[in-house]
């Protein structure tokens, strides 16, 4: 029966003139937990945590919504994170559409992670601060 399939493809290819060809990419997958925490009094963050799920290696994840409140007394002019994660993984934030931060406003912004074609196949788990800049 292969026999015949690969004969048959093979008469296909010559009587198209055509040569057929297939690529095909493996891309390894990876999961991800991400934890927000908050790395600054005045400020909280909700949610704190994030499941990426399975992703591929050198794709971005889906977008997921963080909302970040002022309950501090001080404006906040800047937000940036610290993350704590792996060469070749990181955690991204669109940019808040509110500075500066006063008391009692809060944003909601997009965060996503990226993979770098190097990082190892795996299970991550990472850990990400949101500062604010008084």
């Amino acid at each position: 029966m292969k026999k015949t399939i690969l004969l048959v493809l093979v008469a296909l290819i010559l009587l198209s003139g055509t040569a057929l060809a297939a690529v095909y990419v493996y891309k390894a997958n990876f999961t991800c937990q991400v934890t927000v925490e908050t790395g600054t009094p005045g400020l909280s963050v909700a949610p704190t945590q994030y499941d990426f799920g399975i992703m591929a290696i050198g794709d971005w994840s889906q977008q997921k919504m963080m909302t970040v409140k002022n309950i501090g007394m001080e404006a906040i002019v800047s937000l940036y994170f610290e993350t704590d994660a792996p060469d070749g993984l990181g955690f991204y934030a669109g940019t808040p559409p509110i500075m500066p931060l006063l008391p009692g406003q809060e944003i909601t912004f997009p965060v996503s992670l990226k993979a770098d074609d190097a990082l190892p196949p795996g299970s991550y788990t990472i850990v990400s601060k949101v500062i604010g800049v008084k």
